[in-house]
């Protein structure tokens, strides 16, 4: 699966390493497998015709290859123009600043504008909330959970899909996971909230994503389907952002969030459910270099 973030988001010298590739390999193609090496200097006529031909050959492709360089660093640098602001309002412009100013500055101070503005929204939205255990949310039963009960234990948070290419390994992580802590003299439980921001991945209604999760052997908590993005995300989602970043959720299962018995939040991106179990063990106040 190729996600939102591995299209939009622009790397570091993303744009010179494929010039360099392609200027390598056009290059080789254009010189029809000559090296820059001089040839060889030969005394017979038609040895120095060669060699003239050759020459001929190199300047030819050379050029040939400039040519193509240079217009796919328009196209290349074109589209960049055209995406920057897709890329601001993705999180690049703290994600990847340096390529970002240099190239989108324009896109980044806009964003900046609408994230002073969204803050500000989001801000008379969740003002009131000072903890964890002062929200609410509803599961994939439409019950309501207030957070208090998850006063003394340890919980995780994150943001699921049923059809992405992380689904199959998450879910798998999740149940192991839970099965590994759910018995612990800390309370622990996982809260799973199925969102269709990323691809559309997600597309069901709750009944069918709880018979999906059933089906994964899932025994800890799903939640209710949410927005984790922009202003109209759940205010779960608004508070954990906050307090442990990041700005935006990039992806189906790209941030967990774990939070300690006494309220608090760590955040994790980029990790697999197992990757989670260091963090959660010094959550538990359990040494983990000791088992």
């Amino acid at each position: 699966m190729t996600s939102f973030r591995t299209i939009l988001q622009p790397k570091e010298n993303k744009i010179e390493t494929r010039l360099r590739g392609c200027a390598r390999d056009r290059v080789a193609a254009g010189m029809g497998g000559f090296s820059w090496r001089a040839t060889r200097e030969t005394t017979s006529q038609q040895d120095q015709q060669d060699n003239n031909m050759r020459s001929s050959l190199v300047v030819a492709g050379a050029a040939s290859a400039l040519l193509v360089l240079s217009n796919h660093a328009v196209a290349v640098a074109g589209n960049s123009a055209a995406e920057c602001d897709t890329w601001a309002e993705s999180g690049e412009c703290s994600l990847n600043p340096k390529y970002m100013l240099q190239h989108c500055a324009d896109a980044c101070a806009r964003q900046a504008e609408l994230d002073s503005e969204m803050a500000e929204a989001i801000e008379s939205k969740i003002g009131h909330v000072t903890s964890f255990f002062d929200l609410e949310a509803q599961d994939i039963d439409e019950n309501v959970i207030t957070f208090d009960e998850y006063k003394g234990k340890v919980t995780v948070i994150t943001n699921v899909a049923s059809h992405c290419g992380y689904t199959e390994s998450h879910y798998r992580g999740m149940v192991k996971l839970y099965k590994r802590f759910s018995g612990s003299a800390v309370g622990f439980n996982i809260l799973a909230f199925p969102c269709n921001q990323f691809g559309e991945q997600e597309p069901e209604a709750c009944p069918n994503i709880k018979r999906f999760a059933e089906k994964k052997g899932v025994e800890f908590t799903m939640m209710n389907k949410i927005l984790v993005n922009g202003l109209d995300a759940h205010n779960v989602y608004h508070f954990l952002k906050k307090v442990a970043g990041p700005p935006s959720i990039a992806w189906n299962f790209a941030t967990y969030y774990v939070v300690s018995p006494d309220g608090v939040v760590q955040s994790l991106s980029g990790v697999e459910p197992m990757d989670l179990v260091p963090a959660i063990l010094e959550a538990m106040g359990v040494d983990s270099s000791e088992l």
